[in-house]
């Protein structure tokens, strides 16, 4: 079955890109900013509306026609965070790509890597072993341009490298993990180092007539290992909490930053509770089947009352549901043997 929600996130990843640009190549104040701002800015709002929806809704309709099993919560995350935005809808477009032809992404990524390596090597040997103002003010700007565009170019360049690797090597990164590291600033120097050193290691001893297979970096959908209901409402319930607090932010500009904390806080009282009821009810649900809940998961339930509590369970919850999934996998493969 073909699906075509995809294309929503390419739509709305392209008008994030002409809208970054509009806004801030055009003067503030002058006539065409008068005559293309408002209209840019509804545009990328919507289009920010528009893009984990149809993530969303792609992995629903896809569902296992790709070699590809990805945790959509944490997908939708990304692409609420405006900016960052441009880069998950980027990634998900050219890994979707990938899973859909089941061709090998390009060598092309391992050079995009080590470019950004080098790199970020070299603006931090510039910036902070030459004296201030020694740079000029012009190539300054265009050092800093391209460190934004390596700092988006190395964890995209991982994530797809990545299948490239599996599908023709034995070693299976820990790509979730390599991705996370590569978008933290100066971190992502050591990451990347480390990565190109393993994956050149892992290729010496492959066969250059070897054949691409596509291994995807977690498990395909298995109707037979169902995700937990209940984490899917707690996921619901703080992307509700999320579109209110920054729609309400986008209609009242004059708040400031401690006002919006301040909002943040009243607006979650109506979704704790429900949230940390989510939470109880996941647990119990785990229990039964047997996956690993631990010792301090009853330190969540305060989520009912402090939001970085609920938004700290998504994340770690969502990141360990495949674990989960590969674990009771390989039990009911095992009493069937």
């Amino acid at each position: 079955m073909r699906t075509a929600w995809w294309y929503g996130v390419v739509l709305s990843t392209l008008v994030w890109v002409v809208g970054v640009v509009v806004l801030g190549v055009v003067p503030e104040g002058s006539p065409l900013d008068r005559r293309l701002g408002g209209p840019t800015a509804l545009a990328m709002l919507l289009a920010w509306l528009v893009m984990p929806l149809s993530i969303a809704l792609d992995r629903r309709s896809a569902g296992s026609e790709l070699a590809w099993d990805p945790t959509t919560t944490l997908w939708v995350l990304g692409s609420l965070v405006w900016f960052v935005n441009v880069a998950v809808g980027a990634a998900y477009c050219l890994r979707r790509y990938v899973a859909a032809s089941r061709r090998a992404p390009s060598r092309h990524w391992e050079t995009a890597i080590a470019a950004s390596v080098g790199f970020w090597v070299a603006s931090l040997v510039l910036d902070y072993g030459l004296p201030r103002g020694t740079i000029p003010d012009p190539l300054y700007d265009a050092m800093a341009l391209f460190v934004l565009l390596t700092w988006v170019a190395m964890p995209v360049g991982i994530l797809l490298d990545a299948v490239r690797v599996r599908g023709y090597t034995d070693w299976r990164p820990n790509t979730r993990g390599y991705v996370v590291g590569a978008a933290i600033p100066f971190v992502n120097v050591v990451v990347g180092a480390i990565y190109l050193y393993k994956r050149r290691d892992a290729f010496e001893s492959v066969d250059a007539t070897a054949s691409f297979t596509l291994d995807s970096d977690h498990d395909e959908d298995d109707p037979a290992v169902p995700g937990s209901p209940w984490f899917r409402r707690a996921g619901y319930l703080f992307g509700g909490y999320f579109l209110l607090v920054l729609l309400v932010a986008v209609a009242v500009p004059s708040l400031s930053e401690s006002g919006i904390e301040i909002l943040g806080l009243l607006l979650w009282l109506p979704f704790g509770p429900f949230f940390a009821a989510c939470v109880y009810k996941d647990a119990a649900w785990r229990r039964a089947r047997d996956w690993t809940v631990g010792d301090n998961w009853w330190l969540y339930l305060c989520s009912a009352v402090v939001q970085a509590a609920a938004f700290w369970y998504v994340v770690r919850r969502a990141s360990k549901s495949s674990r989960y999934r590969r674990r009771a996998r390989g039990g009911r493969d095992t009493a069937a043997e």
